[in-house]
């Protein structure tokens, strides 16, 4: 396991509002101490040691400029000055490594919160940008599935599942922070998305989706693919939901590779229109919003789909 999550001399990119930080390590073999440089739109900004066996982290520059790295496989989130000074760390895990452990995140605005789920025990933490928790609450008991986190508007949606016999039992817990109310519903997602107004809840897997009103407290739909196409991304609009639907994909050289998508509008009726097919083989696809416009991400190539009402 750890073989395959310490490869080495690979470029880790993320992409935070238009900020694209860079990793690299220093050598491959895992059993041995490396280094970890960090860039941000390719200019360097610090080093830091890799232990050895520990894994390659994510990380994210903060708004406040900070860098936060998060080991999630060991449970451990340090935040560092820009200049690699050490601000705070957490150790969210409380027994050694295994399966039973999961730790998922979200960014949003001043904050970020913290899915932690240790042997089927599920709590989530709200740290601010230099690392300190400003709130907590415990969730149901379960496996972890998803995390989705709007600041502005203090919410939060959790996913569980549990086994039950030959079948899965899923939740999700839409829980407003500032009045302490969970709404919950038995479906699961693992990636969610609030609209900007947080009366809105997409969430999905990559076969299932289901649009739910927080506001009122409602399933407004759900949806599951064809079973030659999966869910690779989604954008939530004035609660219309654009999805990328693509076929079931293949390796190659170790990343996807998808023989064709669609990019589809589901509204708030449920009415789902196609809006974008593409046909040829395609790794790299991903929406977003630029000047009220929807835009296609291709391969490195940008393509406007539709104008933004």
């Amino acid at each position: 396991m750890y073989k395959l999550l310490l490869l080495t001399y690979i470029l880790f990119t993320f992409n935070f509002y238009a900020q694209k930080i860079d990793i690299t390590v220093s050598q491959e073999e895992y059993r041995e101490e490396r280094t970890l440089k960090i860039y941000a739109d390719s200019s360097y900004l610090f080093s830091k040691k890799l232990l050895p066996f520990q894994s390659i982290p994510e990380i994210k520059k903060l708004n406040n400029n900070n860098i936060v790295i998060i080991y999630a496989l060991e449970g451990v989130v340090e935040f560092y000055t820009s200049a690699g000074t050490l601000i705070t760390k957490n150790k969210f895990y409380s027994t050694p490594i295994n399966n039973e452990q999961k730790l998922l995140f979200e960014k949003s605005n001043n904050s970020i919160a913290f899915f932690v789920s240790e042997n089927q025990k599920n709590r989530v933490y709200i740290l601010n940008n230099n690392g300190d928790k400003i709130d907590s609450l415990n969730i149901e008991d379960g496996i972890a599935s998803g995390l989705a986190y709007l600041n502005d508007r203090s919410l939060i949606a959790a996913s569980i599942y549990n086994w039950e016999k030959n079948s899965i039992k899923p939740f999700t817990f839409i829980i407003d922070l500032n009045i302490k109310r969970i709404n919950s519903f038995p479906l699961r997602f693992e990636k969610g998305l609030f609209s900007d107004n947080g009366k809105y809840f997409l969430g999905y897997t990559n076969k299932t989706s289901f649009l739910f009103n927080t506001i009122e407290n409602k399933l407004l739909w759900e949806k599951e693919t064809e079973s030659d196409k999966i869910y690779i991304g989604a954008k939530l609009i004035n609660g219309n939901a654009f999805f990328i639907v693509a076929k079931n994909p293949k390796l190659d050289n170790g990343k996807w590779l998808y023989p064709g998508f669609e990019v589809q509008k589901t509204k708030l009726s449920d009415k789902t229109n196609l809006i974008y097919k593409y046909n040829l083989p395609a790794k790299n696809i991903s929406l977003n919003v630029t000047n009220k416009q929807l835009e296609l991400n291709l391969d490195g190539k940008k393509e406007k789909l539709i104008d933004l009402e």
